[in-house]
């Protein structure tokens, strides 16, 4: 997958989740969790630990953001 598209993917996830729309912002942070884990995790994080939706689950969010701390030092 091209770079660009990938820095798209997750704008467009960070967009889903400013309209709540959790369903496609989790569908696009897991996309382009491998190639972004950084921000795809926080977002994922950010998903997780929200009360007003279907994936609230505080052991994942809190996995999430780990692995999004433990992977700033390899973001590019």
């Amino acid at each position: 997958m091209h770079s660009q598209s990938i820095i798209g993917g997750v704008a467009k996830g960070y967009e889903a989740l400013d309209q709540f729309n959790y369903f496609e912002a989790k569908r696009i942070f897991s996309k382009t969790l491998k190639n972004k884990p950084v921000v795809s995790s926080y977002g994922l994080a950010d998903i997780f630990q929200r009360g007003d939706n279907p994936f609230l689950n505080l052991d994942s969010a809190y996995t999430l953001s780990e692995h999004a701390l433990k992977n700033i030092p390899l973001a590019s």
